[in-house]
């Protein structure tokens, strides 16, 4: 990647990572702490298997659509005046690469590198192509009787039709939890009781109702990958919800 390109995109980074390296006034990046992790997961659902990069470097294995990492792995801290990271997400032989920018991923932190999108978007409609998400999360213990989901948006409407905002909820009008107007390729979290549980994803300003799963939570700490195209040919490739156990500190 030409340096050129690198500034620009570090600009728009500049802000996840500030806030993530200082968190509040004084506190600074000690190099006694420990180097960062990260997992890789691919929510493309037309992608086929994916390739992870950093800084030119294939970070095994290729990735399936709906799958993940064995677990976070560490990676070693490099700073952001030293350049940081140039992440990628590519094809399988990694001849082709579909997104990359830079990103410095800060000591002690947690990240997730999601691939989300279609590989083959229609023309017109490249706020639906295969892009990659990087995102902090929380990896603190956490009791068995509670599981905290961490909800990543990445399913999309059918050709033609914008995909809005969604709600991740218990089905009906009265869901016990809900957590609402969830943009296309953000992420959110909410702790529920674990248990039987069902939710869906329903459209945020209207009753459409894309995808239902109900699954029996075990505590601990879960990625929710809302994912698919609606009215996908393939059955593979339509809409649903799927939960990844992740590890925890």
């Amino acid at each position: 990647m030409k340096g050129g390109l690198k500034s620009v995109i570090r600009a728009a980074t500049a802000g996840i990572a500030a806030v993530a390296l200082f968190g509040c006034a004084g506190q600074s990046n000690p190099v006694n702490l420990p180097d960062p992790n990260v997992y890789f997961v691919n929510a493309s659902a037309d992608s086929g298997n994916l390739s992870f990069l950093l800084n030119n470097n294939f970070q095994p294995p290729v990735l399936a659509y709906l799958q993940g990492s064995a677990n976070f792995r560490a990676i070693t801290f490099i700073s952001e005046e030293n350049e940081g990271y140039d992440v990628g997400t590519a094809n399988e032989d990694r001849s082709f690469v579909y997104d990359e920018s830079v990103f410095t991923f800060p000591r002690d932190t947690d990240w997730i590198v999601a691939a989300i999108g279609q590989a083959n978007y229609q023309p017109g409609e490249e706020l639906k192509r295969l892009r990659q998400v990087i995102f902090q999360v929380d990896r603190a213990g956490i009791g068995g009787s509670t599981s905290r989901l961490i909800i990543l948006q990445g399913f999309n409407r059918s050709t033609g039709n914008l995909t809005p905002d969604v709600n991740f909820q218990n089905p009906g009008d009265n869901p016990v939890y809900r957590v609402p107007n969830i943009a296309y390729g953000s992420t959110a979290t909410i702790d529920v009781a674990s248990g039987n549980q069902t939710f869906v994803i329903k459209r945020s300003d209207g009753e459409a109702v894309y995808a239902t799963t109900t699954l029996n939570l075990t505590g601990g700490l879960y990625l929710v990958i809302l994912s698919g195209t609606e009215d996908a040919a393939n059955p593979d490739e339509q809409p649903k919800i799927t939960f990844l156990k992740l590890t925890t500190r």
